[in-house]
């Protein structure tokens, strides 16, 4: 803690942000003025679930001597686990940019991996919520996204950014690309154009993109899948489930690609969901756990700074 901020900066200026939003008292500091957000501050005696970015996951420590506290077994698991999959959180639920740094910090918008995990909320489209003004800090917009010209505009940015090594540079174009290509994929699904889904999952290796298509895209934990069939569109969900989609996955409500609230959907395109099995090859052994590993030993530090709901 600081004089100014005896409880800790990131505590301090997060519990005031959370106040304008979830406080009837402060309804009108954010600026916007809305039913939606007059009914959140109303129910502002409900819980509020929040991960705090990295600062969530288990740290290693220093004790009183100022020798270091390695994680535990147990908790070396639970961050190898997690750490692969909090980009997901960024890119799926509402964030919270918390730019706020003590003097002698480089500020929030030079920090590379903060660019990293604004880029994929901005392509979740998960800033305009609880942070509208983040989105300025983006060098394009959301039409530019897939274009020659937004891959000029993030590489320009990047190269401005610090890290602490180097390397992590490379592994933050790799997973900003990653996240715009299934933004990329997930407007072409919504958008019904099925040969435009085929030209973009054909560029993925098989095991990569059974992990791609099994991810939720939303905040109710819909696939690719799940939209296509939500769309009616036959073709695209045939390009889907010839790709290795999996029918049987459910979203937060329990629903299959071929169910609404439990309800067998009656289109051509759920009845074929209904009817189908994953097209993978057994032999392949467990994508899941290949892809996670990787991107642990590419992702072995996050100095960012973000809360996603």
């Amino acid at each position: 803690g600081t004089e100014e901020f005896p409880h800790g900066v990131r505590l301090t200026t997060m519990l005031d942000r959370l106040e304008c939003f979830f406080s009837l008292n402060n309804y009108f500091r954010t600026g916007r003025v809305s039913l939606g957000r007059l009914k959140q501050a109303m129910v502002s005696g409900y819980d509020v679930a929040l991960f705090f970015d990295f600062m969530c996951l288990p740290q290693v420590g220093l004790n009183d001597r100022g020798e270091v506290v390695p994680r535990s077994k147990s908790e070396e698991k639970v961050f190898n686990q997690c750490l692969p999959n909090m980009g997901h959180l960024y890119s799926m639920l509402p964030v919270l940019v918390l730019p706020h740094v003590v003097e002698g910090v480089h500020p929030y918008e030079e920090s590379g991996w903060c660019y990293s995990e604004l880029n994929i909320a901005f392509l979740g489209e998960q800033l305009h919520q609880y942070s509208e003004g983040a989105e300025s800090i983006v060098p394009y917009g959301s039409s530019q996204i897939g274009t020659d010209e937004f891959s000029a505009a993030f590489e320009a940015g990047l190269q401005q950014k610090r890290f602490f090594s180097e390397a992590d540079r490379d592994t933050v174009r790799n997973i900003v690309m990653d996240f715009t290509h299934k933004r990329f994929v997930l407007d072409a699904v919504k958008n019904s154009q099925s040969q435009l889904v085929q030209d973009l999952l054909s560029r993925l290796p098989d095991t990569r993109k059974w992990v791609f298509l099994d991810q939720a895209v939303d905040r109710h934990l819909n696939t690719f899948l799940h939209i296509a069939t939500q769309n009616c569109c036959l073709a695209t969900v045939d390009v889907l489930l010839q790709n290795g989609a999996d029918a049987t996955l459910r979203n937060r409500r329990g629903d299959t690609a071929a169910c609404f609230l439990m309800v067998p959907r009656i289109s051509r395109a759920a009845s074929r969901c209904r009817n189908s099995t994953p097209q993978r090859d057994p032999r392949a052994g467990s994508p899941l756990e290949a892809v996670e590993m990787s991107e642990i030993s590419a992702s072995s530090h996050c100095d960012g700074n973000a809360s996603a709901f």
